[in-house]
């Protein structure tokens, strides 16, 4: 399972959610597509942007009928198999970097990345050592063969999270 994003609330009466989505290319979410939010499957019936545009949308599962079910999703993660993503050419989904063996761009080893999230907005990569944010180019290079990540870190990051 691959994150995608968080529901941020219910909009309106009618069981419509206002979510953030961490996706560039939004043109593959269509009805009928099987998302995880939390921990049950919802089926999308209904995708599109929010006012004010990406990474905000408005989304609708069936069965969520009404404002007092879709607040029942509140806050929930939302997240797809990797098997239903469109290929990318010469490009990856930055959850595929979950258990790749994690080094900095000087060699020294990081261990392995263990979680893709978000947080207040920002993804985000957990590994034993720490939390690195990917806003800016962080990633230097991957290597699916060698299960093996290497990245340009900002000088100090590590000291600052002890």
């Amino acid at each position: 399972m691959l994150p995608l994003g968080r529901v941020l609330r219910a909009h309106g009466l009618r069981g419509l959610l206002r979510a953030r989505l961490e996706v560039e290319d939004s043109s593959w979410l269509k009805p009928g597509l099987k998302l995880l939010v939390g921990t049950k499957d919802r089926e999308l019936c209904r995708f599109g942007p929010a006012p004010g545009g990406a990474p905000n949308y408005l989304i609708a599962f069936t069965g969520v009928d009404s404002r007092e079910s879709a607040e029942e999703l509140n806050g929930l993660e939302i997240s797809i198999e990797r098997d239903q993503l469109p290929e990318l050419e010469d490009e990856f989904y930055i959850g595929d970097l979950v258990g790749l063996q994690a080094f900095t761009s000087d060699g020294a080893e990081l261990g392995e990345v263990l979680e893709v999230f978000t947080l207040a907005g920002r993804s985000m990569l957990r590994l034993h050592c720490g939390l690195i944010p990917l806003d800016g180019p962080v990633i230097e290079s991957v290597d699916f063969d060698k299960g093996e990540v290497t990245f340009e870190l900002p000088e100090g990051l590590f000291e600052a999270q002890s």
